[in-house]
């Protein structure tokens, strides 16, 4: 599949394989990426939640899946137990040893009840093209300055999309919440995750997305819908000397969420934080949302 997303990027021309892009080019990159991301978004996501959904109504009539998500949901509870301080572990070794258990159990169950979205659909091509896009886009640039041209650029997009509010009102934060669904799922995807796997991200994504822009920060923090996951989420913040605030809670979420469904491109930056910050600015003041 590799070869013939080369061949059909060299054909159409726009300078994805020039070493030395004009800015044009750039540009050029990352209408061709929006495109690609856009036109298959549904297809992506219809098929992974296809995939998802079959896997578990099939999986919910076999008596040995059962058997293990019941152990699941108990070593889930003795780990919490453990963690809140309701049964005593003063040197860690029942809890490293449940949450080994843990582990193999969730390997054990991906590798045998869970299947993974096919690549070889139009629409898994699509995204693997816009991720080549997006990333010659930039390719050359300091982080800071790859950054600054993500902000400009996502800017842009969503600009475009305002004359869709007045027909469909909500269209612009629908659209961005869609497309930092499939982006997750993408990253899930073609990382090897299960498609179980990748629409839980996604739809956590659009959730906190969602959140971010329509909800309270105290409904927010509720979105790490266990006393683990909040407790884990303040503890980032603090970390890093951060407070509370609509955005950084929106991208520690996020961060939390990618650990959770074991994302390879979990990260923590500062320096990636403050360009969403800054990107979240300039939208606020272009399009009061």
């Amino acid at each position: 599949m590799e070869q013939q997303i080369d061949a059909l990027d060299k054909a159409e021309g726009v300078g994805l394989y020039d070493n030395d892009l004009s800015f044009t080019d750039r540009v050029g990159n990352t209408f061709k990426e929006w495109g690609n991301r856009g036109l298959y978004t549904t297809d992506y996501i219809a098929q992974t939640a296809g995939t998802a959904l079959t896997d578990f109504f099939e999986s919910q009539l076999n008596e040995e899946y059962n058997s293990l998500i019941n152990r699941r949901m108990d070593l889930a509870a003795q780990l919490n137990r453990i963690t809140f301080g309701y049964d005593e572990d003063p040197y860690g070794k029942r809890y490293a040893a449940l949450e080994k258990e843990m582990e193999q159990l969730n390997r054990y169950i991906d590798e045998n009840y869970r299947e993974k979205m096919d690549t070889t659909t139009d629409a898994y091509h699509a995204m693997e093209r816009a991720q080549k896009y997006e990333d010659k886009a930039v390719e050359g640039y300091s982080p800071e300055l790859a950054d600054a041209y993500g902000w400009i650029t996502g800017t842009a997009g969503a600009v475009a999309t305002l004359p869709l509010n007045m027909f469909v009102p909500g269209a612009t934060l629908a659209i961005e919440t869609a497309d930092n669904a499939v982006r997750k799922m993408h990253e899930i995807n073609s990382s090897g995750g299960t498609a179980g796997q990748a629409l839980g991200r996604g739809v956590t994504a659009a959730g906190i997305m969602f959140a971010a822009k329509k909800a309270p920060i105290k409904e927010l923090a509720k979105f790490s819908n266990s006393n683990i996951g909040r407790l884990a989420l303040k503890e980032e913040l603090v970390k890093h000397g951060l407070k509370m605030s609509q955005n950084v809670l929106e991208y520690a979420a996020n961060y939390m969420a990618d650990l959770s469904y074991h994302n390879p491109n979990a990260q923590f930056t500062l320096s990636e934080l403050a360009g969403e910050i800054a990107e979240d600015y300039l939208k606020e003041i272009i399009l009061d949302y």
